[in-house]
């Protein structure tokens, strides 16, 4: 009989090292990190089915206005393009759990979106074989190939498709500090970016300059849109696992 569902971990990641470099024609910037997977993870379950398609996110980490549209999330867009790539005609209903924090740099979406690819090509009927799904994944965002493989810790370049696994790292727990309104990818890059003086675009340069020591539960961080820099008040939110192996 064949299987139609198939439930996968989202594990969320760090970059224990972050360089950007120049910004392609294609809008995407180039890359160098260093991934390290958490034990964090949301719980992403995946129904392919004849007709329809549907995602539903709930979960301890929602935004209380949601995650927009479901077309517009990243995991739908992962099952649209295996659909799309395989030929396969088929609908799908997509549940996710959210148990990482929404906008904090751990990758939520990207591996909600890498879990898709990997359920789906658990259920294909012609699956596509993992180089393959990673190119597919690199089509989605810069931190999907790393989720794709599978990897507890791997060094990344070009639009992160490029990856070099690397010995897994001793067990050791992680303190999480996450801006209780996000923190826009897309924004962060443009915002180093502008402010990249010679080699050196470091974030934590970039951040703390002015202000280098966080106090009481704030840190000195900079507006990304209007580039000014002010104090934000955050929350401590602690893995209870910390690094995955």
């Amino acid at each position: 009989m064949h299987i139609t569902s198939a439930v996968e971990p989202a594990h969320a990641k760090l970059n224990l090292f972050l360089r950007i470099l120049a910004r392609e024609s294609s809008g995407y910037h180039s890359i160098e990190t260093l991934f390290q997977r958490l034990a964090l993870h949301d719980i992403v379950s995946v129904h392919v089915e004849r007709d329809g398609r549907s995602l539903e996110c709930v979960g301890p980490t929602m935004p209380a206005g949601g995650l927009g549209a479901p077309e517009q999330n990243l995991a739908w867009r992962a099952a649209e393009l295996y659909a799309r790539e395989t030929g396969w005609d088929t609908g799908w209903h997509i549940d996710i759990e959210k148990r990482i924090p929404v906008g904090g740099g751990l990758g939520g979406g990207s591996t909600d979106a890498a879990a898709v690819l990997r359920t789906m090509e658990s259920l294909s009927p012609s699956p596509l074989g993992l180089p393959r799904l990673i190119e597919l994944a690199g089509q989605l965002g810069a931190d999907v190939p790393f989720f794709v493989a599978g990897h507890s810790r791997a060094w990344a370049w070009g639009r992160g498709d490029r990856l070099l696994a690397l010995r897994p790292l001793a067990e050791a727990t992680v303190r999480l500090f996450i801006l209780a309104d996000g923190v826009n990818t897309g924004a962060a890059f443009e915002h180093v970016m502008a402010v990249w003086k010679g080699s050196c675009n470091d974030l934590t340069p970039v951040l703390c300059d002015e202000n280098p020591k966080p106090c009481d539960g704030y840190v000195f961080v900079s507006n990304l849109e209007a580039g000014e820099q002010y104090f934000l008040q955050i929350a401590a939110w602690e893995s209870a696992s910390g690094y995955s192996t």
